[in-house]
């Protein structure tokens, strides 16, 4: 009994919890664990921002009339890159090995020491070879060769020494042969250079760029706007020397940004279905800051007029031997086609009424009890072969 009691004891306090959750927190334990997602699992920020606008249009004419018909309006779709940061610097090269002992007698043999080193020639304003003797018995030369042509054939002291490339030696792909002369009659030893820190280093000018992936969707792709130009508006807190702006590998801007906030104009053509890609990079000096992309395209709309109307049960019932009427006028027609009149019953079954040509003037149309039912019922009015018209006064007449 007593482990009963027990069990109803902690069954007792664990309900409570659960009440005292439900007032504080608005939902279950439960509830809870099911929301909140542990904050490695959240959707990382993604590195553009879109808003789509699109255009206001009138669709009422000063008189109230209701637009219908198939109509064209602009809109617009603003992509925000952030953090842009271009930048263009020197910076080195480096490749290095570790120490060597290079040694050539005609007793001992020979060794030498040899490396490879790939730079690109177009970026590198400098290199260099530079290497620390650490011993030598100076029997004879240390020769050292960059791409077959010899920068030293001389003995070599003990200490540093550096070797400036220059730069019409230096090609894509680099080899650098370093090694003794032998000590020739000196046949009790080789001639033998103790090397440390042996390294070349190519000094270039890196372009940091940023670059970023931006979607153009199918429909904002087929129908973009030929009379508009798209817009890139730079706003740079940091704005220093040349900045290059490529879209889809086409240069749209190359120039010196004269203040912080700048719009560029670029054709839309450049743009591609899907996937795009736009890059900033500093040709010279830093950028640093955001941009904006806006760009223009159609969007089409289906404008239809329609008018509730509710039917008591009485009135149904009278329909049957006495059909209403659907009215209303065409105060002006803008693009020539026809219309249709549908009625959508209070349980959504659609009955078309009326086929007729769109033209100014008075409409009327028998409304009888099998086309609604009772409740709230809907007349449609719907342009048919591109038609563009304006209509007002859509009544329902009864009895």
């Amino acid at each position: 009994m007593k482990g009963i009691d027990d069990f109803l004891m902690w069954l007792g306090i664990g309900l409570a919890l659960m009440a005292i959750l439900i007032v504080l927190f608005g939902r279950g334990p439960l509830e809870f664990s099911q929301t909140q997602q542990p904050t490695s699992l959240q959707p990382r920020a993604i590195t553009t921002i879109t808003t789509t606008t699109i255009e206001n249009l009138s669709t009422t004419s000063p008189s109230g009339a209701i637009l219908v018909g198939r109509i064209e309006r602009e809109s617009w779709r603003i992509i925000r890159f952030d953090n842009i940061n271009a930048s263009y610097h020197a910076g080195e090269l480096l490749k290095s090995l570790s120490d060597r002992r290079i040694y050539n007698g005609l007793l001992f043999g020979s060794n030498k020491v040899e490396m490879t080193v790939s730079i690109d020639t177009s970026k590198t304003i400098g290199a260099y070879l530079s290497f620390f003797v650490n011993n030598t018995n100076g029997y004879g030369a240390l020769i050292i060769k960059v791409n077959d042509i010899i920068i030293n054939d001389k003995k070599l002291p003990i200490g540093e020494h550096i070797f400036f490339l220059n730069n019409s030696i230096l090609r894509e792909k680099n080899t650098i042969e370093i090694f003794a002369t032998s000590s020739s009659w000196k046949l009790w030893a080789p001639t033998v250079y103790e090397l440390r820190d042996v390294k070349f280093v190519s000094q270039e000018l890196f372009a940091k760029r940023s670059n970023y992936i931006f979607n153009v969707y199918e429909d904002e792709f087929k129908n973009l706007r030929k009379d508009k130009k798209a817009e890139l508006t730079l706003d740079l807190r940091e704005r220093r020397g040349k900045l290059k702006i490529d879209v889809n590998s086409n240069e749209i801007f190359n120039s010196e940004v004269e203040k912080s906030r700048k719009t560029i104009y670029f054709d839309q053509s450049l743009l591609k279905k899907e996937v795009n890609e736009i890059e900033f990079v500093a040709l010279d000096g830093a950028f640093e800051g955001f941009a904006e992309l806006k760009f223009y395209f159609n969007v089409f709309d289906e404008l239809k007029a329609e008018k509730y109307f509710e039917i008591s049960q009485y009135d149904y019932s009278q329909l049957y031997r006495n059909p209403g009427r659907i009215v209303f006028t065409i105060e002006d027609v803008l693009s020539q086609g026809g219309l249709s009149v549908i009625v959508r019953d209070a349980y959504g079954k659609e009955t078309t009424i009326a086929y007729d040509i769109a033209r100014k003037g008075f409409y009327n149309y028998t409304l009888h009890a099998t086309e609604c039912s009772y409740g709230i019922n809907r007349v449609i009015i719907k342009s048919v072969d591109n038609a563009k018209f304006y209509v007002k006064d859509i009544n329902i007449l009864l009895g």
